[in-house]
């Protein structure tokens, strides 16, 4: 039985490999005449043989969740297409990659334009802008940033921790919040990519050492603007104000501690001043405070 034509310049097997590293499914690149396209091992045309460049992106068989994903190139820029030759993200990017898949279901590609510019002293250079989507080819974000970073979860068995990492294919924690920037300007926003604090600070990261009773609204997020420091909740709510030389990133059985000149002002989570101590005072405990 011929399942593909004898028409071809060159075949090969492109080899897909899920999250378990075990090989689980595999595809023919097919090449005619300077251009490629794929099919299935049974025969069956996946991509038309149209594209100047073709290779397996992503590959997901997980019960219900199964998939391909192809990155493909036209002469004009990369498009993602799945196995069913819909496309995914258009003709424009200068470079597409796989950065995390949040579960069996979906999972983010990141896109990126390149743009030459001129300095002041007139030499050419590029610049990279990122943007970020879903697999289902929601944009969350266009390709307009310097960077964009995920506030993401992982379980350690006996409690949670939170990190802020770059978006590259290394992690696979549970994504809580991003945090975009352009010109060191940086701003928070949702899985989905709506606006919770607009690119207005320098700093933004996630508060260590407190487990939040609702991720939504009362995620704590050290913030920095000008030189000086506060806490934001994910709410958008100031929990202390922007005006603090130095903030302690780890918080102490729910209290924020606070430097200001030779003070130390004490702040519960939800915002309450607690108490002034010298410099050097240690942070009460919750008991304590009650």
């Amino acid at each position: 039985m011929l399942l593909v034509p004898v028409e071809y310049d060159d075949i090969t097997m492109e080899e897909a490999e899920d999250e378990t590293r075990r090989l689980t499914g595999n595809f023919l690149n097919l090449e005619k005449n300077g251009t490629y396209g794929i099919t299935s091992v049974n025969g069956k045309t996946l991509l038309p043989v149209m594209y100047d460049d073709v290779e397996l992106l992503k590959y997901i068989d997980q019960g219900k969740h199964k998939g391909a994903w192809f990155v493909a190139d036209n002469g004009e820029g990369y498009v993602v297409v799945n196995a069913v030759n819909q496309i995914v993200i258009p003709f424009e990017y200068d470079d597409i990659e796989v950065v995390n898949r949040t579960d069996g279901e979906e999972f983010y590609f990141s896109v990126e334009l390149v743009e030459m510019v001129t300095t002041a002293s007139g030499v050419e250079k590029p610049e990279f802008k990122k943007g970020l989507c879903t697999s289902k080819g929601k944009m969350i974000f266009p390709a307009e940033y310097d960077e964009i970073r995920a506030v993401t979860c992982y379980n350690s068995g006996k409690e949670k921790v939170y990190f802020m990492e770059e978006m590259d294919n290394q992690f696979c924690g549970e994504v809580l919040f991003f945090v975009a920037g352009k010109e060191l300007q940086h701003g928070l926003f949702s899985v989905t990519g709506e606006e919770i604090l607009p690119l207005t600070y320098s700093l933004i990261m996630p508060m260590r050492k407190y487990e939040p009773d609702n991720i939504a609204t009362d995620f704590l997020f050290l913030v920095g603007d000008n030189q000086q420091y506060g806490v934001i909740a994910s709410d958008g709510r100031v929990i202390v104000p922007v005006k603090y030389e130095e903030i302690e990133n780890d918080m102490l059985d729910g209290v924020i501690i606070v430097h200001a000149g030779e003070e130390i002002y004490y702040y519960r989570h939800t915002g309450e001043i607690l108490l002034t101590a010298p410099s050097g005072g240690v942070a009460p405990t919750e008991e304590e405070l009650i």
